[in-house]
This record gives C-alpha cells, sequence and structure tokens, in this order.
C-alpha cells in the first residue's frame, strides 16, 4: 500500500531545510537485542516483566503500574533488566536513511539506545546528547538528543514509565520543557511511533498547554488512514502521514533532500535590492490596535507578525503548493482573506532567496525585477495577478522565480484563458471549515465581539468567508451600515469633501490609488491650491490613508487610497444614486486619463455595468455616458459594458446595437464580447410575449453562439456557465427535444468544467441546478 502524505511537498522541504523528530514506541520495532528478540512495545513489556519477577496475579495492572511495584522493593533488578533489553545489537539498514536528511534535534520518550547505534558510524553527523553536553551551538554536524524517559546508555537516569509523567515533569523541571517546545516551534517535527495511548505525552506540547507561541509544521505516522486517532491529532494541529515504519524508512531512503545546484541564493541583502517589495522589518513597523483589522481594515503587518490574526486552514494548503515548484494562484470572493494569506505566508515561510510582495504588476515591471535579481533566486507573491497576466507568465517563466498571484475568482475567470494551468496549482480560499470558523470567531476582540457565535447567511450548501463571520459576529455595526451613516453625516456637512471621499472609494475599487494630482483635477473650481487639497485630506482624516505600495513611486508626490477594498466597496454600495451620479460624472469631466495612475488596469474597471446601473437611473442618460467615454477611449470594451447596461436597463435595442458595433470592431475574435453578444441576443428575445419560430430560432442562435465560443475559446468556465444558465431559461419558456438538448449539453460541459476547475463554486452550484433539473423532466 502506497504510504500517503498530508502536505507532502511542505514535508520534503522540510526533510532536505532542517526537521526535528519526535519519536515513540512504534520507531524501534525493526531492532533487536542481544537475543535477536525485537523490542518489546507496553503490553508485552508489562508480559515479560511479570515473568522474569515472577509477579503471577499481577495481570490486570498496567505497565505503568507494575513498573512502581518494581522499584519500590527491586529497583536495581528492574533497571539492569531494562537496560539488557533494550540494548540494540542489529537493526534494519534503512534505519540508516535518518543521516541523509536534515535532522537538527531527536526527542524521545524510548529508553533504547537505537539512535546512537544508527549514528555510529556516520561521515556527516554525530549525535550530541543533550543529558550530558547541553545543546550544540552553530555546529552543522551535531544532532541535538534528548531522552525524555531516560536512555539505557545513562548510569544515574530515572526510567519514566507512564506518558502522564511528561506533563507532570513540567514542574520539576520547567527549562527541560521549555527547551522542547522551543524547539518544536522553532523547526518542522516528524512524531514518529505514537498512538492514541501516548495522548498524554502529544498533548502535554500543545501550544495550549505550555501557553507558547504556535508550532511550526508537525506531522505524525499513523498507520491507518481510518485509525480512530486520525481526528485527535488533526485536532491537536498534526498533519497525518499514513505508513508503517518499514515504509517511512523506504520512503525517507528515496526521499533523500537534493541541492538547487543551478540556482543562485540571494548573495544582496533583499531591502537593498528591492526597498519596496521587500517584507518590512518587524520592529519598524507601526503599531495599531488590532481591533482595526476585526472592523475593517486592510490587514497591516503589524497585525501580521503579532499573530493576531487566526492562520486559515488554507495556510498550509498554500505553502504545500509554493514547495511543489509550480506556480500557485489564490483565489476568492471579496472580503475571503487573500491579502491576509499572502501577508502571513510571505511573513512567515522559510525561504533561501528573496522573498518579494508585490501588486498590480506590469510586464515592464516583472522584466526589471528579473534583471535585478541577476540569477538570485526570489519568491514573487502578486497581488491582484490578473491586473495583468503576461506580467505573471513572464515571472512564472523565469527559472530563478517562484510566483504566487492572489485575486478575485471572478478577475481570474476573466483571463484565466491566458494561464497555462498546467504549470499552475489554484487553490480557492473562500469557504472555511468548522475549525477554522471557531478560531476566526475567538480571536475577534472580546470588546466587540458578539457573546455566542452566529452563522453568517449564505446560500444554500455554501460556507461562510472570513469577513462574513467577522461581520456577523461583531457588535458593531457592519461595514455597511457604518458607512450609510459616515456618508450622510459627510454630505449633510460638507458635500464636497464627501464627494471627494466618493472619489476617491471609486478610483481605489477601480486598482489603482488617488494621487493629489487627481484631487486637484477632481476638486478643479472649488479650491485654489494644493494646500486646499492637503486640508481637505486631513479633515478625512483615518477614512483615509497614505498608499505605501509598489504600483507608483510614492516620492513623486502623495498618494492616498481609503482603509482597505472592503471599504470602498461598502461606500460604492451606500452611497445614494444622486451623489454617485454627481461624482462620476465630475470625475470623468474634470480628470484626464494622463493623471490616472495605471490607466489599462482603472479602465477595465472604471465603467462596470453593475455600478452604472445604479449610478444612472435614466438610460438615456447612461447610454450617453457611454458615448462620451467611447469618444475618449474606443475600446470595444468599453461598448461592451455599455450594451450590458442598457440591457440591465430592458433597452434591448440599443444594448444589441452597442454589442453589434464592439462585435464588429474586434473582427468577431474576442469571445467574451461575443459572449455578450450571445447574452443581450437572449436576453432581448427569452421574455419576449410572442412565442413563435422566429424567436425561437432567434434564441437558438444565442445558444450556437455560445457553443462556438465553448468551442473556440480557452475561456470555457466563462462560456458554460452562461450557456448553462441560458439553458435552463430556454427550458422553462420553450420546454421540448431541443431544451433537453440543451441542458444535456450543459451538464456535461459543468461536468468538465467541475473537473478542471473544483474551486470554481458557481461552476458547482450551477451543476446542481441542471441535474436536478433533469431528473425531474426525466432524462
Amino acid at each position: 500500500m502506497a504510504i500517503m502524505i498530508e502536505n507532502e511537498n511542505t514535508f520534503v522541504k522540510a526533510l532536505a531545510e532542517g526537521i526535528n523528530l519526535f519519536l515513540g514506541a512504534g520507531f524501534p520495532v525493526l531492532s533487536k537485542d542481544d537475543k535477536e528478540r525485537a523490542l518489546p512495545l507496553g503490553n508485552q513489556l508489562k508480559l515479560e516483566l511479570i515473568d522474569h519477577f515472577n509477579l503471577t496475579g499481577s495481570e490486570d495492572l498496567n505497565l505503568s503500574q507494575i513498573c512502581t511495584v518494581l522499584e519500590s522493593d527491586r529497583r536495581d533488578g528492574l533497571y539492569a533488566f531494562l537496560k539488557n533489553r533494550f540494548a540494540v545489537k542489529t537493526f534494519d539498514s534503512r534505519y540508516g536513511c535518518l543521516d541523509s536528511i536534515n535532522t537538527r534535534s531527536i526527542f524521545t520518550t524510548n529508553i533504547d539506545d537505537l539512535i546512537f547505534r544508527i549514528y555510529a558510524n556516520s561521515l556527516k553527523h554525530y549525535i550530541n546528547d543533550i543529558a550530558i553536553s547541553g545543546p550544540a551551538f552553530k555546529d552543522r554536524d551535531a544532532v541535538d538528543f534528548l531522552a525524555l524517559h531516560g536512555c539505557v546508555i545513562h548510569n544515574n537516569d530515572e526510567f519514566l514509565f507512564n506518558p502522564l509523567d511528561l506533563a507532570s515533569a513540567f514542574s520539576s523541571d520547567p527549562d527541560k520543557w521549555r527547551y522542547l517546545t522551543h524547539s518544536i516551534q522553532k523547526l518542522p517535527t516528524l512524531f514518529w511511533g505514537y498512538g492514541l495511548w501516548d495522548a498524554g505525552v502529544l498533548q502535554a506540547l500543545s501550544p495550549k498547554t505550555t501557553g507558547g507561541r504556535a508550532h511550526k509544521d508537525k506531522w505524525i505516522v499513523l498507520q491507518r488512514s481510518d485509525d480512530p486517532a486520525t481526528k485527535y491529532f488533526q485536532a491537536l494541529g498534526f498533519k497525518i502521514i499514513v505508513s508503517d515504519t518499514a515504509r517511512m524508512l523506504d520512503y525517507l531512503k528515496n526521499n533523500q533532500p537534493k541541492a538547487d545546484g543551478a540556482l543562485a541564493y540571494a548573495r544582496r541583502a533583499t531591502k537593498d535590492i528591492f526597498p519596496n517589495e521587500a517584507i518590512p522589518d518587524p520592529t519598524l513597523v507601526p503599531v495599531r490596535p488590532i481591533i482595526q483589522f476585526y472592523v475593517g481594515a486592510q490587514p497591516s503587518w503589524y497585525d501580521i507578525f503579532t499573530g493576531n490574526i487566526y492562520r486559515t486552514s488554507h495556510y498550509s494548503r498554500i505553502i504545500d503548493s509554493i514547495n511543489s515548484g509550480k506556480s500557485t494562484l489564490v483565489l476568492g470572493v471579496p472580503a475571503s482573506g487573500k491579502t491576509t494569506l499572502l501577508m502571513q505566508i510571505a511573513a512567515e515561510i522559510s525561504f533561501g532567496g528573496h522573498k518579494l510582495v508585490c501588486e498590480l504588476l506590469t510586464p515592464e515591471k516583472a522584466h526589471m525585477i528579473v534583471k535585478k535579481l541577476d540569477g538570485e533566486r526570489a519568491l514573487m507573491f502578486v497581488d491582484e495577478f490578473c491586473s495583468d497576466i503576461d506580467a505573471f507568465n513572464l515571472l512564472a517563466r523565469t527559472s530563478n522565480v517562484s510566483v504566487i498571484g492572489f485575486d478575485r475568482d471572478y478577475n481570474f475567470e476573466i483571463s484565466s484563458h491566458k494561464v497555462d494551468r498546467s504549470l499552475c496549482n489554484i487553490i480557492d480560499v473562500t469557504d472555511l471549515d468548522d475549525k477554522d470558523i471557531q478560531e476566526i470567531f475567538a480571536k475577534i476582540p472580546i470588546g466587540i465581539r458578539k457573546p455566542s457565535y452566529a452563522l453568517p447567511k449564505t446560500a444554500a450548501g455554501i460556507p461562510p468567508a472570513l469577513f462574513e463571520v467577522i461581520e456577523e459576529n461583531t457588535s458593531r455595526p457592519g461595514l455597511k451600515a457604518r458607512f450609510a451613516s459616515v456618508l450622510h453625516q459627510l454630505n449633510s456637512q460638507d458635500q464636497v469633501l464627501h464627494d471627494l471621499f466618493v472619489m476617491c472609494c471609486y478610483v481605489h475599487s477601480c486598482g489603482t490609488p488617488v494621487s493629489l494630482d487627481m484631487a486637484y483635477a477632481f476638486l478643479n473650481e472649488i479650491i485654489s491650491d494644493y494646500a486646499d487639497v492637503y486640508a481637505m485630506f486631513d479633515r478625512l482624516g483615518s477614512l483615509l490613508t497614505d498608499y505605501y505600495g509598489n504600483i507608483i513611486d510614492t516620492d513623486d508626490q502623495d498618494y492616498f487610497v481609503p482603509r482597505s477594498h472592503l471599504v470602498s466597496e461598502a461606500v460604492l454600495d451606500q452611497v445614494s444614486q444622486p451623489a454617485l451620479r454627481r461624482v462620476l460624472l465630475r470625475f470623468h469631466s474634470q480628470v484626464s486619463s494622463f493623471r490616472i495612475c495605471r490607466f489599462d488596469v482603472f479602465r477595465r474597471r472604471a465603467f462596470d455595468a453593475n455600478l452604472m446601473k445604479k449610478t444612472f437611473e435614466n438610460w438615456k442618460e447612461g447610454k450617453e455616458f457611454y458615448e462620451l467615454a467611447y469618444g475618449r477611449d474606443k475600446s470595444p470594451y468599453l461598448l461592451q459594458q455599455g450594451a450590458l447596461y442598457l440591457a440591465h436597463k430592458k433597452q434591448f435595442q440599443e444594448a444589441f446595437s452597442m454589442i453589434d458595433q464592439a462585435v464588429l470592431q474586434s473582427h468577431y475574435k474576442i469571445p467574451s464580447i461575443r459572449n455578450s453578444h450571445a447574452i443581450i441576443l437572449f436576453k432581448a428575445n427569452i421574455g419576449s410575449p410572442i412565442k413563435d419560430e422566429v424567436v425561437q430560432h432567434t434564441l437558438s442562435d444565442s445558444m450556437d453562439i455560445l457553443k462556438d465560443c465553448y468551442k473556440n475559446d480557452r475561456r470555457k468556465t466563462y462560456h458554460a456557465t452562461t450557456f448553462a444558465d441560458q439553458a435552463v431559461q430556454y427550458w422553462e419558456v420553450y420546454p421540448g427535444e431541443r431544451a433537453k438538448g440543451y441542458l444535456l449539453t450543459a451538464e456535461q460541459w459543468l461536468l468538465d468544467e467541475a473537473k478542471n476547475s473544483p474551486w470554481h463554486r458557481y461552476v458547482n452550484y450551477q451543476l446542481r441546478q441542471v441535474q436536478t433539473l433533469l431528473r425531474q423532466i426525466g432524462r
């Protein structure tokens, strides 16, 4: 049976970079004493002691009780027996593989001398017995060894036989246990040879028991995947390895660490070469109360370094993916904690090169970074990587760079056709498991945490995301309610200040900060000089913050952003329609594209049909807005959004005219525009009061366009979900064989996409919907 290792890539990395071993009774099972007998486990040892010391009638006592009896009146005889019985004479040669992994420390609750025998002839390492010599200092050849229950090679030490003695030993030698727990907090650890009966040993080392900080990764070897102890050990934070000792030794022998060879490690300080992208010094970051994060502010490096934000279960999945050597794409809905995970992993993952954090990269900036690296290794975390897939691909193709991209799932859908998925691992971090939810709730500061957990309202069967849990379980009003009040107060006191704040949120939602020049242009004819702009920003106070990032040169001028994307979206959701209309009309009439940093990113979101649907209640005014914008930026994508806006307003004739123009301008070569063309064609006719062959034929044309898009475009998920939506609607209006055929096609496409994109929640939702309908109508 094949060995199974949870987070195997991270485990293999730990074998190479440094790992502790914590060994129990199941480890030395392939060794023998001088009479060729296997070393006895608990019950076998008890029976041997009863026989050797003629304790007939004591069979109901456990091992610990038997030893207590013998220590009271035959201590010397007991210790002589144990030292002889646990002296290893021969052992399986596969144990020698331990010498090939980067073992830093070995802790054991066994009393045998197997470890000393294994390393006796090593040319790489030697065993440093802490009980005799103390820990080795800066000696890479030494493997520190600590026998927690005593060892047969020690002359004067007592033996401990009860696993629970480990917990009580805290009081007798507390610094020994501080050393032990510190080692587990400093390096990953493999626990090998333990079972549920050893629970006291492992529970005694729990961070909750010792009051210590979180452990590094830790794995435990269990013999069966259905071992009843699995859930218990997972609750203690262990990753599970399913194996016996023989197969585990074979695995280590066949997965010996390999040198990186060709890749150059960091020769220069990261902060000297990349001052804007380097992770900051923990001692130099500004401090702030953690409550700021829980009321909607962007995570700060101070929050990350203090460890006050819970690391969800996705944390270890992402690290394991990074350690696989593939590029990693981390996706999720808004407010699912993507940026928090990015910062936690960037700060904490061990890496032998430069660790860089970037956002909104351009190919030019990515190329410059690669040149600066000059062959040295880099681990690059790119927030909002979908803003320019070409930049991400450039990094992913660079041999000395490992790249991890973070973005919203729907942004990825738009650009996913440009990504070679065979070179990437895709991880969705939206859903939380029960333990995540419990720990997130527990981390909310007591002053704002509700007395008992309240389940956020989500669609049926959909687990809540990070900030949905936080929003539902804080006693303060939610972000939207708080900013509804802020906007009302601002608007009543100073409309210009209100509009400046809304403008900043709009620009931020489009992926770029607001420069001093942009604000000056927006306030043109209202203010007289730049000092007035600064005064207004000062009055907005904590609603805005200075921007410190790498998408622009902050030495050029000052830049400002709201506290987080969540705040920007809450403001745009709560601002009144007249006010939003006023702000957007002023912005687009007063601010030139030449003033907008990363205009290429801004333009993709600035004219979103869903936002304009709220902004312009009068469709004629909305149409005029899009036409004026098109006059300045003749992009078929702008026409596409205008057409979708008009379709929202049920002006299908106007919408179709605009999308037809977009299709012609793009020469029928942009599948997303053809997709919108099909959607508008469908919407224009599905609700028609006339039910004749002409209308039905037009609807079928729309379905055929989507079939062609699905066939010829790599964004198959995008087209499959649209097709499925329309197939369900088609059946409701024109039930029959043709409609059934569309449903069957939709089912097959969704099955394929669910297999290719298991992280995609909407695909799975639609698949259930289509299959339910097919069962109802009979296949």
